[in-house]
């Protein structure tokens, strides 16, 4: 949240847009290139990605 490159709003926007919503993960102090620094966010992404990879999805589908 504390992110001078990207502002935390983009994110936001972002997930709104999501067809399939996850629960966002907001780091309170994360910065644009310091998140792996963070045990959360190792965690959630994990469960992010094995998430993605067990559901269906229409991605490549035309």
């Amino acid at each position: 949240t504390s992110d001078e490159v990207v502002d935390c709003s983009h994110g936001k926007q972002l997930w709104e847009l999501c067809k399939e919503k996850y629960e966002p993960l907001w780091l309170k102090g994360g910065n644009h290139c310091d998140l792996e620094q963070y045990p959360e966010y190792i965690r959630h992404l994990k469960k992010f990605i094995s998430t993605v990879e067990k559901s269906p999805s229409q991605r490549y589908s035309s």
